[in-house]
């Protein structure tokens, strides 16, 4: 018999519901930090590559736990919460979009060592960097 729902032990849906809500508070608050310590740190140490290496790991921690969030929104959906699981899949669609453009301006600075290629969530790969944004956007338009 599965633990209660108060104590966050079973896979009901109103704990699938605080635990997406939890993730997606939690991945808002390190996207705003990233984009934050992301533009003051570019601006104080242009040429120190270790900074900017730091801020590649941190985005790709970001990414995984995007992929999590997703994952728990698959889960609510399968639990008939469709209206509910629309809301959160869309907030997570915003972060994503927000995420593609802050790995952009990474991937635009200057000595950065990136592989250039930016992939959206759709999979589109932009490797002009100087497009990529308005490339990307076209083709998710489709």
């Amino acid at each position: 018999m599965p633990a209660p729902c108060s104590d966050g032990g079973c896979a009901c849906p109103r704990a699938t519901e605080a635990k997406l809500r939890s993730q997606l508070i939690d991945t808002e608050r390190l996207l705003v930090q990233l984009e934050g310590d992301y533009e003051r740190l570019l601006t104080e140490h242009k040429d120190d590559k270790r900074t900017i290496e730091r801020l590649e790991i941190e985005i790709a921690m970001l990414e995984r736990r995007c992929q999590g969030a997703n994952t728990v929104v698959s889960s609510a959906s399968a639990h008939r919460y469709e209206k509910k699981s629309q809301d959160e899949l869309e907030a997570m669609r915003h972060l994503n979009d927000h995420l593609t453009r802050v790995i952009a301006a990474l991937l635009r600075a200057p000595d950065s060592g990136v592989v250039p290629t930016v992939q959206t969530n759709t999979g589109t790969e932009c490797r002009d960097h100087q497009a990529a944004t308005s490339a990307c956007d076209a083709s998710e338009a489709k």
